[in-house]
């Protein structure tokens, strides 16, 4: 229908020059439209006006039951899409006051870190790990936590950079022996795939073993740059990668190391040194969110770069975590509340994008992926 109205007007008026140039005009406008005019982000923000009981959120997390957990300077708190509950109201309320980030394995099972302590849930009851010195600062930045052949691993990294691997029996620290320096402070990012952990540092991404904690530099073609933030999208075996510069992904299907370039043209330099962690979050389309304390991007599956700022629907201009739970919803934690990406992007189309008609009664898809 859309290639029927560019037929019908183009033909009506191309013996007119001036009336070929307006036409034009609007030929592109209703090219660019639905690209440009129709994106839209349909978000619900959460704050104390929701019913939050604190909106510092560090991180977000989801149990085996669909309960939504976040990390908080009030401690846990836990959402089931009705009811906000923390401290004494909690089922099992952690002992800890200020929750620094939170994650959850393969099982559900919820795991937590602040102030030197890891811990998790298990049925009503709050569990934690023996403490050990390798963690040495005040604050949690990350954790991450795997379930392989039944026994629970965890990785945690602090503010100063000791980072620390719970191997279902003791902490261990980490055996940078790959590389020819790597400084306590360099530790970035981390992640989880099927069987490894992974850390982006300061001289490039490694795989950790998740027995010997020893990280092995993962060698091939890089773009400019290491990366300050990754993930792993599951479904497609592949960790996406975002620097200062680039954002790209890794396959880890096969030995080919190379990164599949997507964006190169990014200006996040200059970072400054607190900010030079990056949250990252594929959004299960073939597009990733990521961002830090002082932005929020979205490139989608197009290759649009998009940064996402408070009128499009943000609680706030940056964030602290980024999480997408089992109903694909992106969960955007920040010092300010919450923002939930209900459905990631949707166009509207009617008589102004070129349908002969604003009603629609039926739609198909042909084989070939044409509506």
């Amino acid at each position: 229908m859309f290639h029927y109205a560019l037929t019908t007007t183009l033909g009506t008026t191309f013996y007119d020059m001036k009336n070929s140039v307006l036409n034009l005009v609007v030929l592109l406008t209703l090219i660019i439209a639905p690209t440009v005019l129709g994106q839209k982000y349909h978000s619900r923000i959460y704050d104390l006006s929701s019913g939050m009981p604190s909106v510092d959120i560090a991180g977000v997390a989801q149990d085996e039951k669909g309960l939504m957990w976040f990390a908080s300077r009030a401690g846990m708190i836990s959402y089931d899409g009705h009811e906000w509950k923390t401290g004494p109201s909690l089922d099992a309320p952690p002992p800890l006051q200020a929750v620094s980030v939170c994650s959850q394995d393969s099982t559900g099972r919820i795991w937590i870190a602040a102030n030197k302590k890891v811990g998790y849930k298990s049925g009503k009851k709050w569990h934690y790990l023996p403490k050990t010195e390798i963690l040495q600062g005040l604050n949690a930045v990350a954790i991450s936590a795997l379930h392989v052949d039944g026994v629970y691993r965890v990785l945690t990294t602090m503010r100063d950079g000791s980072t620390a691997l719970w191997n279902g029996k003791e902490w261990l620290s980490i055996d940078w022996s790959d590389a020819e320096t790597v400084s306590r402070h360099a530790v970035y990012s981390i992640t989880k795939s099927a069987q490894h952990f992974w850390i982006a540092a300061e001289h490039g991404l490694y795989r950790l073993d998740v027995d010997t904690a020893v990280a092995t530099l993962k060698r091939g073609e890089w773009p400019n740059g290491v990366p300050n933030g990754i993930c792993f999208d599951r479904d497609r075996e592949e960790l996406w990668l975002v620097s200062s510069t680039w954002v790209g992904k890794l396959s880890l299907v096969g030995e080919d190391s190379k990164v599949e370039v997507l964006e190169e043209k990014l200006s996040l330099i200059p970072i400054p040194e607190e900010k030079l962690r990056i949250s990252v979050q594929h959004d299960g389309r073939g597009g990733v969110y990521f961002g830090n304390s002082g932005f929020v991007y979205h490139l989608t599956v197009k290759k649009e770069l998009v940064r996402l700022h408070a009128r499009d629907g943000l609680g706030a201009e940056g964030l602290t975590s980024l999480f997408k739970d089992r109903e694909q919803n992106i969960w955007i934690s920040s010092r300010r509340g919450l923002t939930k990406i209900i459905s990631q992007r949707f166009n509207g189309y009617d008589r102004e994008q070129g349908l002969l008609n604003d009603e629609v009664s039926a739609v198909c898809q042909m084989p070939d992926g044409r509506i």
